[in-house]
Order: structure tokens, then C-alpha cells, then sequence
């Protein structure tokens, strides 16, 4: 063991020894005994290997780099950080080789941003391109610079609306600038259909499907309004977060600075079934109001809005790429998942369902989130046919 340590240090480790290593390391006692052994003769804290393998690795590189050339006096510290970036690259290479020959390897398609134009042709957005934007006449009506999309305010204003259609699949975010200046981004598995350019004397409205972060351009004269499955959301300039999922039961506007004006597609409530004690009226719950900054608003499926205040911080990390559950049911945090990673869950632990759940993430791995939930919650899992199963 400690030969093939010190060999793993100085690069001269064969095939067949790291393969020798790497079995070694398979039991949890054995990693314990690798760690202790290395701090106790090699003068290296090994604790931060306890998260992520590659993130400390990262770290003790940057730190290597950001340090000024070793004079001779230095070289010992510098060599011990330079053995410890060699150990994490080298233990970042085994653990690899080890979970990818005992355990199934997801697959995470790239799925493309597309832009579907007035006339239905359709083109592929690259993030990390430079692009002119282009009406079905070939005028430039806008630009793209990376993961942004942005139109025109000087393109000639047409008779009629004119409609482009942003697709932003599973597992990607993205933004887009409206010719009005309105700033909106878009979550991963939404669309957005908005016209290329406003026409003067008319109302701003798009049309939504799925969540998106907006900072709408203000304009007195010409409302803003945003028509989201059963809900429109009317604004004149303001910051706000709209989720409205197709297969969500509830569609949520959260203000965060401003003031809207939620109200949904009903004109009346369906009629209580026989028997309901609980014998609701239209006017128990409003069909149209106006939120405060703070406050959430949810459009049940029957049309009904409640409001509450909300912690705005969890409504909004997305954008950010964070993932924020708090209390929340664990068939919505699947749903989430899946969304944010691009990946198929599969529950047959339907118990689970009615289970709440606390957990934030940031730059995990969709694998590194299943054996979180796993340590945590002893949520037992696997990976078949390039989907997740929840046993």
C-alpha cells in the first residue's frame, strides 16, 4: 500500500498497480487507512476529499498557480502542495475507474436551444455562438451573443404582430432582451413565444410556457401582460418570477420589486360536487389581485388565487443554477430533477411522494444529488436503461 502511494506521487504507478490500488480503495476502511497514512508521512489534510474529488482538486491547483515562483527556502511547502494536487488527480482517476465499472454511467443528452420564426422554420441556437438574428424577409431584426438573444428596437414596426418562438430544453437556461428592453430569463424545459417587435397603441403580451424570470421594461401607456396557462400576469414595469408548468398543479407568480396584477382564465367556479361541506363560493377566493413585493400568488387548477409571503431567495436561485427545497413534496423535487439535470426518474417508492424534503445544491452532479439524498434520507436508488429508479 504505501509503495503504490509513493509511486502514485511521483508518476511511475503501472496499469496494473493502480488497478491493484483501486481495489484497495473499494472498501470505505481502506480509504480511511490511505487518508491517515498520507497526512501522518506526507504532512497533507485529506478532509476535503470527503466532498468532491475533482473540486479539490481545482482548488489546490488555483492555489499552486496563484503562488510566486518557489525560491529555494519555499520549495518543501511547494512540493507539498504539488504532491497533494498529484494524489487528488491520481485518486480522482481511480474513484472514476471504479464507480464506472460497477455502476451503470448516465448518458445526459445535449439537447439544442431552437428559435422558431413566424413561418414555422426553425434554427439552432449555440451557446457559446455569435449570431445576427433574422425575420423570414432575411431582415436583421436582432443579435445573439452566447446564452442571449437580443431584439431590435429600431426594426420597422409592422401592421401585424409578428412572432418568434424561443425553446429552451431540459437541462439548460437561457435569456433574451425584447425589443421593448424587457430582460427575461428562461428556466430549463420552457418556451416563450413573443412578437419580434410591439406595435405602438397595443398591449406587450406574450406568452408563456414554463418558468422565467422577468425585469420588465416600464411603459405606461402599453401594459405588459403574460398569458400563462389559465393565468395572465398584467405589469407596467417590475421584477418578478412565473412558473406555469404544464404538468404543475399550481401556476405561481413571485414578486420581487414592483407591483402586478395576477388574475386567472375564470370567469366563475365550477360547482362544489354533491355532498362538499366545505361549500365554496366564487367569492371565497379572488379571480384577480394585485401583490405586493414579497408575496407569492398561486392559480390553483380551478382558476382559484391565494397569496402568501414567500421566501423570494428559493424562487429565484435558478437563475443561479441552484436548487432550493424547503418542506417541499419529494414527487416535486423529482420533477425538478429531472428539469434542471436533463435525466429520467422513474419512482416506484410511491410512499415517498408524500414525504417533504429539505436540501440546496449548487455545482453537484445529478449523481453526486442521488447519493446526497441517499446518505441523508436513505432513499435507495438505481441506474437502468439510462434512467434513474427510485426503489
Amino acid at each position: 500500500m504505501k509503495s503504490l502511494i509513493t509511486k502514485l506521487f511521483t508518476g511511475t504507478i503501472t496499469e496494473a498497480e493502480l488497478i491493484k490500488l483501486r481495489d484497495y480503495l473499494h472498501k470505505p476502511e481502506n480509504q480511511s487507512v490511505l487518508k491517515n497514512y498520507v497526512r501522518d508521512y506526507h504532512d497533507l489534510n485529506l478532509a476535503i476529499l470527503k466532498s468532491n474529488v475533482e473540486e479539490a482538486y481545482n482548488k489546490v491547483m488555483h492555489h499552486i498557480e496563484s503562488k510566486e515562483k518557489p525560491v529555494q527556502k519555499l520549495f518543501p511547502q511547494w512540493f507539498r502542495y504539488a504532491a497533494l494536487a498529484i494524489l487528488l488527480l491520481g485518486l480522482a482517476y481511480i474513484f472514476r475507474q471504479d464507480y464506472s465499472g460497477n455502476e451503470p454511467t448516465l448518458i445526459i443528452e445535449d439537447e439544442d436551444i431552437t428559435l422558431q420564426l413566424a413561418n414555422g422554420d426553425i434554427q439552432i441556437i449555440k451557446e457559446d455562438s455569435t449570431a445576427q438574428i433574422l425575420d423570414v424577409n432575411g431582415t436583421i431584426v436582432g443579435t445573439q451573443n452566447g446564452k442571449q438573444l437580443i431584439y431590435n428596437n429600431t426594426t420597422e414596426v409592422k401592421d401585424t404582430l409578428i412572432y418568434n418562438t424561443l425553446n429552451v430544453p431540459y437541462g439548460k437556461r437561457f435569456e433574451i432582451q425584447l425589443s421593448d428592453g424587457t430582460q427575461i430569463h428562461l428556466n430549463a424545459g420552457t418556451s416563450l413565444k413573443y412578437p419580434v417587435k410591439f406595435i405602438n397603441g397595443q398591449n406587450r403580451r406574450i406568452f408563456l410556457n414554463g418558468e422565467a424570470f422577468f425585469k420588465v421594461a416600464k411603459d405606461i401607456v402599453h401594459p405588459f401582460i403574460i398569458n400563462a396557462k389559465n393565468t395572465n400576469v398584467k405589469v407596467l414595469g417590475t421584477q418578478f418570477n412565473l412558473s406555469a408548468y404544464p404538468e404543475d398543479l399550481q401556476t405561481t407568480t413571485v414578486l420581487i420589486e414592483g407591483s402586478v396584477e395576477v388574475s386567472s382564465f375564470f370567469d366563475s367556479l365550477p360547482a362544489e360536487q354533491p355532498g362538499d361541506q366545505a361549500d365554496l363560493s366564487a367569492s371565497s377566493f379572488p379571480l384577480s389581485l394585485t401583490l405586493k413585493p414579497g408575496e407569492i400568488a398561486s392559480v390553483d387548477v380551478n382558476g382559484k388565487i391565494i397569496t402568501k409571503m414567500a421566501d423570494t431567495e428559493r424562487y429565484i436561485a435558478w437563475m443561479q443554477g441552484k436548487l432550493i427545497f424547503k418542506n417541499i413534496p419529494f414527487k416535486n423535487i423529482i420533477k425538478k430533477l429531472e428539469r434542471h439535470y436533463n435525466v429520467t426518474i422513474i419512482n416506484n417508492n410511491t410512499e415517498l411522494d408524500k414525504q417533504y424534503y429539505d436540501a440546496t445544491f449548487d455545482i453537484e452532479s445529478i449523481e453526486q444529488v442521488l447519493k446526497a439524498f441517499h446518505k441523508s434520507y436513505a432513499i435507495e436508488y438505481s441506474i437502468k436503461n439510462n434512467q434513474i429508479i427510485i426503489n
